[in-house]
């Protein structure tokens, strides 16, 4: 029985996806992630800085109009991501799953590879549930003090290759910033992608920024 509702339920949100006008439903892009989701620059939040913006700029100029639905959290965790998901997709149907989760898992020396992976996946499965096309990101490096920690690094690499392993094992889409990154300019060119660390004056209060998002270049 739980099956069988299972599936009356992929039909019925197939159904509601299918209702949005073709032109429009074909070009709509989920961005599910944290803060570098988000759009979080210099200690504040600037969404028309993020990732997906600057997307839909690239894919305008060939595919003409698209619409992006920012669904990142600043500072949560894939655990975390996994509790919002299907409510999250539920509520805003779209043709594109846009996955960037693990940034926030892999700086804690307690990082689960196995638990953060099993997170991801049900990502994964809710959006193909739903028929969404999934594109899943490796992660960016971060400069602040963590950079200095070989467990960070450890964390780091084997949970973007965790993330392509299960992009190919669940048939969907991948792509690797974390490559892209640490081949700018190596070994250290790659920390003129991010934003520099210290503090500044938000709103007329002091914060500090780690130099874990990456800048608008």
């Amino acid at each position: 029985c739980d099956l069988l509702e299972e599936r009356a339920a992929v039909r019925s949100r197939r159904r509601a996806a299918a209702q949005l006008d073709p032109s429009v439903y074909c070009n709509t892009y989920v961005g599910f992630g944290d803060s570098i989701t988000r759009g979080q620059w210099d200690g504040r939040e600037w969404p028309e800085l993020c990732y997906l913006a600057k997307m839909g700029e690239i894919l305008a100029g060939t595919y003409g109009p698209n619409w992006s639905i920012n669904l990142g959290i600043g500072g949560t965790t894939t655990a975390e991501a996994a509790l919002r998901v299907e409510q999250d997709l539920d509520d805003h149907p779209a043709f594109y799953f846009l996955l960037m989760y693990g940034v926030n898992d892999v700086f804690k020396i307690e990082f689960s590879l196995e638990s953060s992976l099993e997170s991801l996946e049900f990502m994964i499965d809710a959006a193909q549930a739903r028929g969404m096309r999934v594109i899943a990101s490796t992660l960016t490096p971060r400069k602040d003090k963590y950079a200095s920690l070989l467990y960070y690094w450890d964390h780091l690499h084997a949970r973007s290759d965790g993330i392509i392993d299960l992009a190919k094992a669940k048939h969907a889409a991948w792509i690797d910033p974390l490559t892209v990154f640490l081949n700018t300019n190596p070994p250290d060119g790659w920390k003129d992608l991010l934003e520099t660390p210290g503090t500044v004056i938000v709103d007329g209060k002091e914060v500090v920024v780690k130099g874990n998002h990456p800048n608008e270049e």
